[in-house]
This record gives C-alpha cells, sequence and structure tokens, in this order.
C-alpha cells in the first residue's frame, strides 16, 4: 500500500531537483526515517539561491493544484492536501544553510534525507552532523520538570487556570523524558511523544496519565499537579530535598 507521505516526498523531491532556484534541499520526520505511515507529514527544508525570486506558496500551489489549504505557520508555510496529508515546507536563502550544523542530530540516513545538493555544501553539513539527538542528563530534566511546575502550581494557586494547564503540558513533556530515561528508550529523543505508546510499557504510560487534568478547574488541576510531583519523585532523586519538603506541604 502506497504511504501518501511517501508519495508526497518523492513528487515534491522530483519538483525540487528540477527548479534551478533551489540550491539545495532535504526532507526530515518519519519519512527519511522509515517510519511513515498513513498518517505522516512530507516535510521539507529548501534553500534557495541568493539572487532567485522564490515565493514557497506559489511553488507549491502550482505543484500541488489540489491543495485545500497553505498556511503560515510556526513550523514555516504548512499545507494541507485532500485526505488531510500535511506538508511542511521551509525556504530560505542559501546563506541559512550553516545554521543546520548546530541541528542536535539527524536522526536518519544522510541518502535518504538529501534530496538535492548542487555545490556539496549540504551533505557536508548533514554527514558531520551525530547520528541522532543524544539524550539529556536525568538532573536537566529534573531542573527543567521544578521549573515548569513550579511556575503552573503557582499561577494555578493565583486563579489563573488555563495558565496553568498550559505550563503542566510543559511539566509532563520532562515527565515522559524522565520515563523514557528510565526505560532506556531514547531513539526519539528529540520527539518524545511519538510513539510513546510503543516504545514505552503500558504502565508507564498509566503513570503519565495519570498527570493529566480531567479539567480546567482548580480542583482538576490540583489534583493533576500532586500526581506529576509524586510520578517525578518517583522517577529521579535530582528534586532537592529542600524543594520536595515544601512541595510536600503544599500538596498534602
Amino acid at each position: 500500500m502506497t504511504v501518501p507521505a511517501e508519495a508526497l516526498t518523492k513528487q515534491v523531491s522530483e519538483a525540487c531537483r528540477a527548479d534551478t532556484r533551489i540550491v539545495a534541499a532535504l526532507t526530515y520526520g518519519a519519512v527519511p526515517q522509515g517510519r511513515a505511515d498513513a498518517w505522516s507529514d512530507a516535510e521539507f527544508w529548501f534553500f534557495i539561491r541568493q539572487d532567485a525570486d522564490f515565493d514557497g506558496e506559489v511553488w507549491l500551489r502550482e505543484l500541488l493544484p489540489e491543495l485545500l489549504l497553505v498556511a503560515h505557520g510556526e513550523w514555516g508555510l504548512i499545507a494541507i492536501l485532500p485526505g488531510l496529508v500535511r506538508l511542511e515546507l521551509h525556504a530560505v536563502p542559501e546563506d541559512q544553510m550553516s545554521t543546520l550544523a548546530s541541528w542536535p542530530g539527524l536522526n536518519a540516513p544522510v541518502e535518504r534525507t538529501l534530496v538535492l545538493d548542487r555545490d556539496g555544501r549540504l551533505g557536508e553539513i548533514l554527514r558531520n552532523l551525530p547520528e541522532r539527538s543524544a539524550p539529556e542528563s536525568e538532573q536537566a530534566v529534573s531542573e527543567r520538570f521544578a521549573n515548569w511546575w513550579v511556575l503552573g502550581f503557582n499561577v494555578l494557586r493565583r486563579g489563573e487556570l488555563e495558565r496553568a494547564y498550559d505550563a503542566l503540558t510543559h511539566a509532563r513533556w520532562q515527565l515522559l523524558w524522565l520515563l523514557r530515561l528510565r526505560h532506556e528508550a531514547t531513539e526519539l529523543w528529540g520527539t518524545p511523544l511519538r510513539r510513546a505508546e510503543v516504545e514505552l510499557p503500558p504502565e508507564a504510560i498509566q503513570a503519565l496519565a495519570r498527570t493529566a487534568s480531567s479539567a480546567v478547574t482548580f480542583e482538576a488541576l490540583r489534583v493533576a499537579y500532586a500526581d506529576a510531583w509524586r510520578l517525578a519523585v518517583a522517577l529521579t532523586d535530582h528534586l532537592p530535598a529542600g524543594l520536595r519538603r515544601e512541595v510536600e506541604c503544599l500538596i498534602g
């Protein structure tokens, strides 16, 4: 069975190589990782010749006239095709290519990632990246958890329920990373939500689920924050004793 994101990636790649305004291009995410399924996205970076006139939205609409939407989002251009297939495109001047050298990891084989490389620069950058994003230390993740937890619990006590709900989401990301460290499931470190239900044992997913608020109310959030704190204490020794005592006095 043809996976929509794979077919779309092939179509966009072929059109990209035929456009001389594009100096280099790569694809990333599930397709080059070999993990694409019926719900995956197609994702690209295009590096445009400095003197070229290139409009990414026009380019996509000409290539894919069946598009339902092209939006300028926080992740570049977002195109939605029939079947709700999603395409993400970053089209930037070629002098921004060097910023890729700071990526924490390629997370896919270079030969599957590299779409176009007219002068060899992009391939050199990609081959010098780590094979995958390295997991952070338990201490670093624990400290981020404490920061988000305290921020959220304080605004909850102030009565800012929506803000507390948002902060809880960030704190739960840190719990997910702690669970991945505990269960040595760090291959998808950069995207910890992906395949979490597959890569973590059911009891870990159930423990994380208990930290989700059932409603945006003071009582539901208070319970979720208490459960989140208790799970963190069970997962790490890197929460300082003084902080633990103070929090535990508050949550009972």
